[in-house]
């Protein structure tokens, strides 16, 4: 599992492609993440990840979570999911 900062800095590097590889700073994660700036801010001061806002950023542009937070690629999975299903 990444730290916050590995966790922002991906959701900053997403959110720049899909802005033609702007600069993106806290406060456009914030308002993508539909999180009051101030509130985005103290959970930056105390590493508090807010999970369910990125799950939801993550599901609306059909970002496959496990490669977001684990950098665990979809075609691995599938074999080993397999077993299971």
């Amino acid at each position: 599992m990444q730290n916050y900062n590995e966790i922002i800095n991906k959701l900053k590097d997403i959110l720049s492609k899909e802005l033609g590889n702007k600069k993106v700073f806290d406060k456009d994660i914030a308002k993508v993440l539909d999180i009051n700036y101030d509130t985005f801010r103290k959970q930056k001061q105390y590493n508090k990840v807010p999970y369910y806002e990125i799950i939801s950023f993550l599901a609306k542009r059909n970002i496959y979570i496990n490669w977001f937070f684990f950098n665990q690629l979809l075609k691995r999975l599938i074999c080993i999911m397999i077993k299971y299903i």
